[in-house]
C-alpha cells in the first residue's frame, strides 16, 4: 500500500474565538510510516493577508480546515488543528504551517466495507500461502447486535512468513489489514467503530501490546468513500509477553470468538475497568514504571471481580491478594522491559535481579490467569509464572 500522502485543494481556514473564516489553498505531502510518536500530520495553508489583521495575535490552537481535494473532487476536513508556523510569503499574504492529530477524507455515510490499517501486527494466520504471492488471512465470524459480522485480518504479502515475528522497526509498513464487512450489507461508521474498539482491546490483549488502528477507509461497492487518518502510537512487532501464542494458526480466532461476546455485552462500568487493566498491561509491556502500573490495579481488580467471578476452592481469591507484599523487593525505577529482554544473553548481568524478573512475571501470569478465568476463556494461554513460559489449555 502507498504511504505518501500527497493532496492539494481549496477550502476555508476558520477559528470560532478568533472570528477567522476565510478562504485559502492548502496542500498535505507527509508519509504515513511517521505518524508516530508525535510525528503527526502536516499541513500547509496559503492564505491572503487581509484575512489577518496583526499575525502576532493569531492563537496557537483550535484551528479548522474545510476543504476539497483537487485530485479526488473528495471533501477534506481536520479539526483541533495547532499552528506550528507562520510567514509572510508575499506582500499580504502569508503561508502557515499546522499540525493535527486526525484528518478525515469524504465522508463514511454509506459504506458497505470497512478498512483498518494496522502497523507492526503479525500473527500466525489460520490461512497461510506460500509461493510467489502470499496471502495470509485471518477470517472471524461474530454475531453483534443481532447482526452477523466478518472481521477478515489480512496480513501484507510484502512481509513473507521469515520476517514474521522478527522485531521489525517501530516505523515501518502496515503489516494487516482489517476489513470488516457485514452480511446485512450495509454499516453503520460510528457503531461499527465501537465495535471495532472492542476488538482492538482483545487484539492488545492476545498480542501482549496495544495494536491501535492508524487509518480506516470506507468503501461502498468497492468505490472509496472516505478516510481517516489517525496519529497514534503503536510498538514494534515485539509480541514477548503475549497472553496467548498467537504465532499459532487458529488461536487468535478461537480466542476472539470465546471472549468478544462475553465481553462486549459487559455493564460500561465494568467493561471500563478492564478497558483500565488492558492498558496497564501494555504499559507494563512496554515502558515500565511498577510503582505507577500497579498503583490503582489492586482497586480495579476489586471492582471487575464483583461480577461473581468463580473461583476453584482451592485457589486464592483475588481480592484476598496484598499486591504491597507481592512488589516490596522490586526496585520501582523506571526502565524500558522491551529493550532489556532483547539483550537475553546479559538479562541477569543487568542491574535487575533474578529475582525481580521472577516476581514481574509471576504477577503478570497471575493478570492474565484473571481475565481468563472472569470469562471462562476455554483456549490455550500462556503460563508467565515461570522464567520459561509454557503454554496449558482449559484450566479455568
Amino acid at each position: 500500500m502507498e504511504n505518501k500522502l500527497v493532496f492539494s485543494g481549496e477550502g476555508k481556514l476558520s477559528h470560532k474565538n478568533f472570528g477567522l473564516d476565510h478562504d485559502v489553498s492548502w496542500n498535505i505531502d507527509f508519509d504515513l510510516k511517521e505518524i508516530n510518536r508525535g510525528n503527526i500530520i502536516n499541513l500547509n495553508v496559503k492564505m491572503p493577508g487581509i484575512a489577518i489583521t496583526n499575525p502576532y495575535d493569531l492563537p496557537y490552537e483550535n484551528y479548522i480546515l474545510d476543504g476539497q481535494i483537487d485530485s479526488l473532487g473528495l471533501s477534506i476536513n481536520s479539526e483541533k488543528m495547532l499552528l506550528k508556523e507562520w510567514k509572510e510569503v508575499f506582500l499580504y499574504s502569508y503561508g502557515m504551517k499546522f499540525v493535527s492529530d486526525s484528518l478525515q477524507i469524504g465522508n463514511f455515510e454509506k459504506i458497505d466495507r470497512l478498512d483498518f490499517f494496522i502497523p507492526n501486527f503479525l500473527i500466525g494466520y489460520d490461512e497461510m500461502s506460500f509461493g510467489e504471492e502470499i496471502i495470509n488471512y485471518t477470517d472471524i465470524k461474530l454475531n453483534i447486535d443481532n447482526q452477523n459480522f466478518l472481521f477478515k485480518l489480512v496480513g501484507n504479502s510484502k512481509f513473507n512468513n521469515k520476517d514474521n515475528f522478527n522485531n521489525l522497526d517501530a516505523q515501518t509498513d502496515f503489516t494487516t489489514t482489517l476489513i470488516v464487512t457485514s452480511e446485512d450489507g450495509q454499516l453503520n461508521y460510528h457503531d461499527t467503530l465501537k465495535i471495532v474498539d472492542n476488538f482492538f482491546d482483545l487484539l492488545g490483549l492476545a498480542y501482549g501490546t496495544k495494536r491501535p488502528w492508524l487509518m480506516v477507509k470506507g468503501y461502498f461497492k468497492n468505490e472509496l468513500i472516505g478516510q481517516y487518518i489517525r496519529d497514534v502510537i503503536y510498538h514494534d512487532t515485539s509480541n514477548i509477553f503475549s497472553s496467548i501464542p498467537i504465532t499459532f494458526s487458529g488461536e487468535l480466532s478461537n480466542f476472539i470468538k470465546d471472549i468478544f461476546p462475553k465481553y462486549y455485552i459487559l455493564d460500561k462500568n465494568i467493561k471500563y475497568e478492564f478497558t483500565k487493566l488492558f492498558n496497564q498491561l501494555s504499559g507494563i509491556n512496554a515502558k515500565v514504571n511498577l510503582s505507577e502500573a500497579f498503583k490503582n490495579l489492586e482497586q480495579t481488580l476489586k471492582y471487575c471481580s464483583l461480577d461473581h467471578i468463580s473461583f476453584k476452592e482451592n485457589d486464592n481469591n483475588v481480592n484476598e491478594i496484598n499486591f504491597k507484599n507481592l512488589f516490596k523487593d522490586i526496585d520501582y525505577s523506571e526502565f524500558r522491559l522491551n529493550s532489556f529482554l532483547k539483550r537475553s544473553k546479559d538479562i541477569y548481568r543487568s542491574d535487575y535481579k533474578e529475582g525481580d524478573y521472577k516476581i514481574f512475571l509471576q504477577t503478570l501470569s497471575l493478570l492474565y490467569k484473571f481475565i481468563f478465568r472472569y470469562f471462562d476463556y476455554q483456549g490455550k494461554y500462556w503460563d508467565w509464572s515461570n522464567i520459561s513460559p509454557v503454554i496449558k489449555e482449559n484450566e479455568f
